[in-house]
């Protein structure tokens, strides 16, 4: 226990001074020193606590005298009895009249109770473990063992600390124990602002100071100096000075500068620097430079990536600029280029408003030139890609969002994409979208413009605008009461009015689909062949208990589209062929339909009598049967649909008057289908005898198991569809191999179709290669009838996904700044969380794209998944396809880890596109090179970069990402 003392301090007036000059001995010295040691250690006796509280003297400029309201103020109330302790003073060996001169010295007693005001305008705490001295003569106060001083908002702790209250001065050090090692460095903090140092000087009045060995983080960046000189302004002035972003103590890697100032918060200027990598210099230098605080948004070059490609050559690639336009919004403009002739350019802007949006917007333009190996001639292909991301993150009444995705028809196929599944993508969507919600009603509506394009067959489509207005559900006859018996209380009715515009490039003609290209030559004609018009529906349901556990769901649904015109078709004897002629006119198009529905919900519980093992199994079956009425609208009687001559045979074709149009055309055909669906779930509870909390484990055997069919009872033929079958399971949940390796739960998923109708098999002739050809009929009796069972399996397919892994290493990478160590938030499982804002955008980047990042920490990992896919249509041969996808990475070292993506084509017997990445980790630099050993994209590519500290927080090293830049 230190034993610690509350005093109001100010500046002390020397008193000594106003003592008679010929009067002043060194006996006097000896007895005043003496008195005020006494009474040090009667104020230390009398008050213990664990921090020094210095109460603030206020001067107030209007008044001569100052008064001082302090409950323990031990100076002014204890002087007297202090001197005329006799006990006390006999130690010294003084006589009485050398006491009475003391005690009647009213000119020293009094200089102590006027208590001049001093320069401390704040309350200063301070503490030490080892002890805490002070010198009323010198006025210093000397600090020993874990010492701290607390003077707002500038806090120092050091192995010692001595502050002088007359000069205003402190001054920390740290020590150096037996093994020659110095230990409690002064750490100095100013605001937000943390310096670690050797020993630092510190003026309280004027805020300058002189700092030796200072180790400081400036953004990004880390600054270390062998001597430093703070200015009033809070500017340092520093003499060998390394600037990185290196987090270590002895950096990798560093700038180094003989003169720099250094404004916190803006920038660091230098004199004649050059590069130190490992301790030796480069002549990499320049004769000044410029280096930006990171904690604000920066400009600054990007510097490419380089590597080769089979189809354009050696190239440089994500090379440009980055402008940091605001703190809301940037822009990064980079370019591509290729010895082979082609190039690309691209620009990438990152937006947000906190509370308020987000979004990302990119535009993408290649040109390829690549040579044909046959020919030997060049080929050149232009491709663009725009996408453009918006999310609001406020809960108004109003959101606008955007997800847009519009590339050309060859972008996939002419351009390395990160991600493999969007390399094959065939189909793109965009939406940008405005909904309003309006309180206190049950009404919203929804502006929005799509854009839908296959890549495959160039086909797209435009619905510009999109409107929708919904009512929701309305009670017409609820009880006032709240009482909800009667069937007709739970009655639900409901609104729905779509209006759109449709543009598409598949134009409607002469009954034949017909896709035109895009451009100026063709738009006239798509805007002609457009169709806009508007879609209701009122959808009318309720709910009634029935047979106590059955539930009756009736409903009735009514729609009605309104179009602007219609179709009209004629047999054309020259032509030879049906000829189609737009009417113009309001066309109203109404449906509706009846449908009810039986529901309920079974369960059942076999138990086991054990102590462990399994526990219980628990089934649970939802059965549901349900009847579906719907009129045939090819009736003449509606006019939905005419019947034209289609040939010179005289034959017939039925043809609908709306065939293309945007909310498309009525049904044909009656259906009056009763569908029949089973779902089943099993579930088990186990208990452990390794478990030491005794409760019992839910382990799910089977999900979604079941099958749905229907029976049209109207139809003539045919009237059981085909019978569907489903489940799903996961097995092996938290499986460990070993104390080193773990599996992942493995997915199972299966579908199937069943027709249970009859084949007759009419010839089977096989042609000059070897194939089949299967001439056979479906006939109207089911296959059990037959002996062919319960019918054929005419689809089959089957998933599985799963993976393997090693243990997580103990223990963490990251490393902290100099001698610095910032706290940190952990999750459940140990594992940092994000600290700033940045960190979680960047985490949330991280769990968007995981393929981006690599865990260094996982010393292996395989992931994989398999699917098969059986079809045969009766007597023909099935035809089986399977794909297989695996991914994974490979440790060499804790610093060295190898990344692999491929798979097989069981048709082609032959490996997919793979890639390769082998990635380095430098601690302060990420090294990565990506292989595409062969196929379209063989190619290889070289990144090194230096890296910010913020991944390394959450165990997490950044493989590759489009949005990287190097900013200096």
């Amino acid at each position: 226990m230190f034993k610690v003392m509350e005093i109001t301090l100010r500046k002390f007036v020397n008193f000594f001074e106003n003592l008679n000059r010929a009067e002043y001995n060194l006996k006097y010295s000896k007895v005043i020193t003496t008195a005020f040691f006494t009474l040090v250690l009667n104020i230390s006796n009398n008050f213990q606590a664990n921090s020094q509280v210095i109460e603030p003297i206020v001067q107030d400029s209007t008044l001569q005298t100052n008064t001082v309201i302090s409950q323990q103020d031990s100076i002014t109330t204890s002087i007297d009895s202090v001197l005329t302790n006799y006990a006390a003073l006999d130690t010294l060996g003084l006589d009485s009249l050398q006491i009475d001169s003391l005690a009647i010295d009213s000119i020293a007693v009094d200089s102590l109770s006027q208590q001049p005001v001093g320069d401390i305008k704040t309350t200063v705490h301070y503490k030490a473990s080892d002890s805490i001295t002070l010198n009323m003569v010198s006025q210093d106060v000397k600090l020993f063992g874990n010492a701290k001083i607390d003077y707002k908002p500038i806090t120092v702790s050091a192995a010692s600390i001595t502050v002088n209250w007359e000069k205003n001065e402190m001054r920390a050090e740290g020590r150096v124990d037996s093994l020659g090692s110095r230990t409690g460095v002064p750490v100095f903090t100013n605001g937000g602002e943390t310096y670690e140092t050797e020993d630092i000087a510190y003026n309280f009045k004027t805020e300058k100071a002189a700092i030796t060995g200072l180790v400081t983080q400036q953004g990004d960046g880390y600054i270390h100096a062998d001597q430093v000189f703070r200015n009033a302004k809070g500017e340092f002035y520093n003499k060998t000075t390394l600037y990185t972003t290196c987090n270590l103590a002895h950096p990798h890697f560093s700038i180094k500068a003989r003169k720099v100032k250094v404004i916190p918060g803006k920038e660091m200027i230098s004199g004649p620097f050059n590069m130190i990598i490992n301790d030796v210099p480069t002549p990499a230098g320049f004769p000044f430079g410029i280096f930006p605080d990171m904690q604000s948004r920066t400009s600054g070059i990007i510097f490419p990536d380089f590597g080769e490609e089979t189809l354009r050559g050696f190239y440089l690639r994500n090379g440009g600029y980055y402008f940091a336009i605001s703190d809301y919004v940037n822009l990064e403009l980079t370019g591509d280029i290729y010895t082979k002739g082609g190039w690309g350019f691209k620009a990438a802007s990152q937006y947000k408003k906190r509370y308020g949006f987000d979004g990302r917007l990119l535009f993408n333009y290649t040109k390829r030139k690549s040579e044909d190996p046959k020919t030997l001639e060049f080929q050149e292909a232009n491709d663009f890609r725009l996408s453009w991301s918006h999310s609001p993150q406020t809960k108004g009444t109003g959101r606008f969002s955007a997800n847009v995705n519009i590339a050309s028809s060859t972008y996939n196929q002419n351009n390395i994409i990160n991600d493999q599944d969007d390399q094959i993508r065939t189909t793109l969507s965009s939406n940008v979208s405005y909904s309003k919600s309006f309180k206190g009603t049950p009404i919203t509506m929804s502006l929005a413009g799509r854009f839908n394009q296959n890549l495959k067959t160039k086909k797209a489509d435009v619905l510009l605008p999109d409107f929708a207005l919904n009512v929701q559900n309305l009670y017409p006859f609820k009880s006032k009461t709240g009482a909800s018996n009667k069937w007709y209380n739970k009655l639900t009715i409901r609104y729905a009015m779509n209006a759109t515009n449709k543009l598409t490039n598949t134009v409607f003609i002469n009954d034949t689909d017909s896709t035109l290209e895009i451009n100026a030559e063709t738009l006239p004609l798509m805007i002609k062949n457009g169709s806009n018009g508007f879609q209701h529906t009122i959808p009318l349901s309720t709910t009634i208990p029935v047979f106590k556990h059955f539930t009756l769901n009736p409903s009735l649904g009514y729609k009605e589209l309104w179009y602007f015109k219609k179709l009209n078709y004629e047999y054309d004897a020259e032509q030879g062929g049906i000829v189609t002629d737009t009417i113009p006119g309001f066309s109203a198009v109404r449906t509706y339909n009846a449908a009810v529905s039986l529901n309920t919900r079974v369960y059942g519980t076999l138990f086991f009598k054990r102590k462990y093992g399994v526990q219980a199994i628990r089934h649970q079956m939802t059965p549901s049967l349900s009847f579906n009425y719907v009129p045939d609208f090819s009736d003449p009687k509606f006019d939905y649909y005419k019947t034209v001559q289609s040939d010179s045979l005289g034959n017939t074709r039925t043809i609908s008057r709306y065939a293309g149009f945007v909310y498309g055309s009525p049904g044909r055909g009656e259906s009056g289908s009763i569908s029949l669906s089973v779902t089943n779930n099993l579930e088990m509870k186990t208990l452990s005898r390794k478990d030491t909390t005794g409760k019992a484990k839910k382990v799910v055997l089977l999900r979604n198991f079941g099958f749905s069919t229907a029976y049209n009872v109207v139809a003539d033929s045919f009237n059981l569809s085909q019978i569907q079958i489903r489940a799903t399971t996961t097995l092996f949940q938290n499986q460990n191999l070993g104390k080193s390796a773990k599996m992942n739960p493995l997915n199972v998923n299966f579908s199937g179709t069943i027709d249970p109708y009859t084949y007759l098999l009419d010839s089977l002739t096989i042609d000059s290669r070897g194939g089949e050809k299967v001439y056979q009929r479906r006939i109207d009796k089911f296959a059990w009838q037959s002996g062919q069972g319960l019918g054929n399996f005419s689809r089959l397919t089957v998933a599985l996904s799963t993976g393997f892994s090693a243990q997580r290493r103990s223990g963490s990478n990251s490393t902290s700044a100099g001698r610095n160590t910032n706290s940190q938030r952990f999750d459940n499982e140990g594992d940092v969380l994000a600290n700033t804002d940045r960190e979680a955008a960047e985490y949330s980047e991280f769990l968007s794209n995981p393929d981006y990042y690599v865990d260094f920490n996982i010393p292996w990992s395989l992931r994989f998944s398999y699917n098969v896919n059986f079809s045969q249509v009766g007597f023909a041969k099935g035809k089986v396809t399977q794909s297989l996808r695996f991914n994974g990475d490979l440790s060499l070292t804790e610093k060295w880890k190898v990344t692999f993506n491929s798979g097989y084509d069981f048709e082609q017997n032959k490996f997919t596109e793979t890639r390769l990445n082998i990635v380095r980790d430098l601690h302060c630099w990420d090294m990565t090179l990506s292989w595409v050993p062969y196929g379209r994209f063989q190619s290889y590519n070289f990144t090194i970069k230096a890296k910010s500290s913020l991944l390394q927080d959450l165990k997490l090293s950044k493989k590759r990402n489009a949005t990287d830049s190097f900013t200096f």
